[in-house]
C-alpha cells in the first residue's frame, strides 16, 4: 500500500499570489508515476493544480515525495482518499523549525525575495554576490557572519540558536543574584526605606536610522536595541499614522507622524525609560520633521532632535533656525558642526544609482567627541548608525513611597499654603522647568509630613 499526505504550505496570501495555495506530498516509489501523470490525474479530478514538484533531499537528490500546489478552493484535498488504486492518507503539514536564511546578505530570520540590504558572499567574508566571488576553489571558504571556516550557508551553524543558548546560559547563571536582589527589594520596600540604584554610564550609545518604515521591522529592531545596549534612537521615515501604536519594551518612544494618504515620512525617537528627560517643544516647520528631548549630558543640559529632510521637499534652512532659537539658552556662539561618518550610510535599491553618506549629525555648543560606526544591519536602504559618545546620563531615581499610613489632610492643605511659591509670570521655558520641579517636590514633602505610622506589636501567648 502505498501512502501520500497532503499540507498547506504556510505561504503568506500577501506575498504567494491572488489565492492561498495547498501542497499534496505524495509517498510514492521513485519511477512509480512521472510529475505530469501526477498532474494529469488531479485535473481529471476536478482539483485546480498550479504545479507538481519532485522533492530533493540534501544531496540533491531526488526522493519519492512530490510536491502539489493547488488553488485555495481546492480545500476538498483533503477527503482524497484515493490517488492512482493507491490508499492514500490528508494530514496537515508540520512547521519547520529551521530560521530562514537570506541567500542575499547571508542573514537570518528574511529570504532574498524581501532584502533590500547590500549582498554579502556566501563563500568569503566579501561584500559582493556570490555569483561574482573570485576566490581559489583550493582555499577554505570563510563565513561571513563567524568568520569561521566554513560557508556562511552551513547547515551546522546557526548563529541565532547559538545566540539563544548563550542568553539561556547567562540567565541561569545570573539567576541566584536575581532572587537576592529581588528579596533585598522587597525587604526595603515593606520597612519604607527608600532606595536608589546609581548607574554610571560612561559610554552612551545613540542610534541614527533611516528605517524606511519601522512597523515590519518592529521585531528585529527591538532585538537590534538590546544587542547594542542603545540608550537613544532617532529613527526617520517611521511611515506611522496618529492613530497606530507601537512599544518597545524598556523605552520612552516620542513620534512626529507625518499627515498623509499613504504612511510615508514621519520621525520618531527612542529613550531609556529610566535616563531622566522629558519632551521638548518644537515650532511648526515648513518641510523638515523633528522631534526632540531634552536631558542632562555630563551635568549639562542637552537638546537632542530626531529631524528628517524629504528630498520630495524643498529644504528651508529657516527650520533649522526655528529649532535653535528654542535653545538658545542651552547654546553659545559657536558655529554649527557637520559629523559624518566616513563609510556611505545609504545604499539605493536602484543599482544604477551609487551609495552616499546621507546620514548625518549636526553638533552645536558641545565638546563631547563623538564616533560613528555604520552597522549592515536591519532592513532598509539606510544603515542604521551607532554614535558613541563618552559621557555620563542622569538616570532617575527610584519611586519615592509618598503615604506611609494614614493621611491627615488638614496639615496636608496647610504645609501647602506655607510652602508653595507660584510665580507671577513665566518667561521662558527654564522658568517653567524650575516652577514645576518645585510644585512636585511641594506637593512630595507635604504627602511624606500629613500620614501617620501606625506600629502594630504582636505578643506571642504562652498557654499554661
Amino acid at each position: 500500500m502505498t501512502k501520500a499526505w497532503t499540507f498547506p504550505t504556510g505561504l503568506d496570501t500577501s506575498t504567494s499570489g491572488r489565492f492561498q495555495k495547498h501542497e499534496l506530498c505524495c509517498l510514492v516509489k521513485y519511477n512509480f508515476r512521472l510529475k505530469a501523470e501526477i498532474y494529469e490525474e488531479l485535473l481529471e479530478l476536478n482539483y485546480k493544480v498550479i504545479s507538481v514538484t519532485r522533492l530533493q533531499n540534501r544531496n540533491k537528490s531526488p526522493i519519492p515525495i512530490v510536491a502539489v500546489i493547488l488553488e485555495k478552493s481546492a480545500k476538498n484535498i483533503f477527503s482524497l482518499d484515493r490517488l492512482f488504486h493507491c490508499v492514500i492518507t490528508v494530514e496537515n503539514r508540520k512547521d519547520s523549525n529551521s530560521i530562514p536564511q537570506c541567500q542575499n546578505c547571508q542573514r537570518f530570520n528574511h529570504t532574498k525575495n524581501f532584502c533590500k540590504l547590500p549582498p554579502r558572499c556566501v563563500k568569503c567574508p566579501e561584500l559582493h554576490h556570490f555569483s561574482d566571488c573570485t576566490k581559489d576553489k583550493n582555499s577554505p571558504p570563510i563565513c561571513v557572519n563567524c568568520n569561521e571556516n566554513h560557508p556562511a550557508n552551513y547547515k551546522g551553524y546557526n548563529d541565532q540558536t547559538n545566540n539563544a543558548n548563550i542568553t539561556n546560559d547567562l540567565i541561569k547563571s545570573l539567576m541566584p543574584l536575581f532572587t537576592s536582589l529581588i528579596t533585598e527589594i522587597i525587604k526595603k520596600v515593606i520597612t519604607n526605606h527608600k532606595m536608589s540604584i546609581n548607574i554610571n554610564n560612561t559610554n552612551i550609545v545613540i542610534i541614527n536610522w533611516n528605517a524606511n518604515g519601522i512597523k515590519r521591522n518592529r521585531n528585529t529592531f527591538a532585538a537590534f536595541l538590546s544587542h547594542y545596549n542603545v540608550d537613544i534612537a532617532c529613527i526617520s521615515e517611521t511611515h506611522l499614522s496618529t492613530p497606530e501604536t507601537i512599544k518597545f519594551n524598556g523605552y520612552s518612544i516620542y513620534r512626529n507622524d507625518r499627515l498623509a494618504a499613504r504612511p510615508s515620512g514621519g520621525v520618531s525617537l527612542l529613550i531609556r525609560t529610566k535616563i531622566k528627560h522629558q519632551q521638548a517643544y518644537i515650532p511648526p516647520l515648513r518641510s523638515l520633521e523633528a522631534v526632540a528631548i531634552t536631558l542632562s549630558i555630563n551635568n549639562t543640559n542637552t537638546a537632542i532632535v530626531s529631524a528628517y529632510q524629504s528630498p520630495s521637499f524643498n529644504m528651508y534652512t529657516n527650520d533649522f533656525d526655528k529649532i535653535l532659537t528654542v535653545y538658545n539658552k542651552y547654546l553659545s556662539n559657536s558655529s554649527t558642526i557637520i559629523s559624518a561618518p566616513v563609510k556611505p550610510t545609504y545604499y539605493p535599491y536602484d543599482p544604477n544609482k551609487s551609495s552616499d553618506i546621507l546620514d548625518v549629525v549636526l553638533l552645536k555648543s558641545t565638546s563631547v567627541i563623538i564616533n560613528q560606526e555604520p552597522l549592515f544591519k536591519l532592513d532598509s536602504d539606510h544603515l542604521p548608525v551607532k554614535i558613541s559618545i563618552g559621557a555620563s546620563l542622569t538616570h532617575t531615581e527610584s519611586t519615592r513611597k509618598l503615604l506611609n499610613g494614614k493621611p491627615d489632610w488638614d496639615k496636608f492643605k496647610q504645609f501647602i499654603i506655607d510652602n508653595i511659591l507660584i510665580p507671577r509670570t513665566i518667561s521662558n521655558t527654564l522658568t517653567a522647568d524650575e516652577a514645576i520641579t518645585h510644585f512636585r517636590e511641594t506637593i512630595s514633602k507635604a504627602a511624606e509630613q500629613c500620614t501617620t505610622v501606625f506600629s502594630c506589636t504582636f505578643n506571642k501567648q504562652t498557654s499554661n
